[in-house]
């Protein structure tokens, strides 16, 4: 069956039903044909002036119900948008559709090709809107450390919620961090150049332990305000008590590098 190729010369209705009506013929066989044959007649707007409606068109046509006509075109837009998913089949790309993006769609589809149906529903949580966020997440992960933070942290969340679902968690991560955030996004907006540099070559983490929240810029120099980003380091409010209360010296390696040592006697 040959498809359709779009020219700039007028849409023939006739031949995009044909095309459709061909591949329904060939259901049990390609069903992914099917799917992009009926999105092809949604885009085109082919089902008119026979059908008032696409899904006038599909139950008539093919005694398919509203959910089914939905689907379809969920997976057939998801076919036409990313030709990358075009071999996946049918019960794998209903799964995905509505979840996959430019950046993810190399990674999501290869993750769905290595994996059985059961697999990736139970991966993404199967049904409508369950977990995209964590499996597009999942996938963009280039070290596994990082993933195996995340996850951990997915799991305390369904503790402390008290539920599965990962939606839940999310919001409820969202609401406890939302004042903090806030109120860093307006403390970062007015911080002077050096400390503003320093945060970023350090990417935003103290430097002592790794977190990201209650950073501070600390400089070896004993005027603070002669210090450039060279002389600075980003601690943590806990790191940069552990120095000023001297439980800990700080041994400069580098600009933005440095290590800990316990002071004699302190524990």
């Amino acid at each position: 069956m040959t498809s359709i190729t779009h020219t700039d010369a007028p849409i023939d209705s006739a031949a995009i039903l044909a095309y459709a009506d061909a591949a329904y013929e060939q259901l049990d066989t390609d069903y992914r044909q099917f799917v992009r044959a009926v999105y092809e007649v949604h885009k085109s707007q082919a089902y008119k002036p026979l059908y008032e409606t696409m899904q006038e068109y599909v139950e008539k046509r093919f005694a398919r119900r509203m959910r089914s006509t939905q689907e379809y075109l969920r997976v057939g837009r998801l076919y036409d948008e990313f030709p990358e998913t075009r071999e996946l089949e049918y019960s794998k790309a209903r799964l995905l559709a509505g979840r996959i993006t430019k950046e993810t769609v190399n990674d999501d589809v290869r993750l769905a090709s290595c994996e059985t149906v059961a697999e990736l529903r139970e991966r993404i949580g199967g049904g409508e809107g369950t977990r995209p966020v964590l499996y597009r997440i999942a996938a963009s992960f280039a070290d596994p450390e990082d993933a195996r933070t995340v996850q951990e942290v997915i799991d305390l969340g369904k503790k402390v919620v008290g539920a599965d679902s990962i939606h839940a968690v999310l919001v409820a991560m969202c609401q406890d961090v939302r004042v903090g955030w806030e109120q860093m996004a307006y403390e970062n907006e007015r911080l002077d150049p050096v400390t503003k540099a320093t945060f970023e070559r350090d990417e935003w983490r103290c430097q002592g332990c790794g977190v990201r929240h209650s950073l501070h810029r600390h400089s070896h120099l004993k005027t603070h305000s002669d210090a450039r980003v060279d002389d600075c380091v980003t601690l943590c409010a806990l790191c940069h008590r552990l120095f000023h209360d001297e439980q800990a010296g700080i041994e400069w390696l580098g600009p933005g590098k440095i290590r800990f040592v316990r002071k004699e006697g302190k524990e």
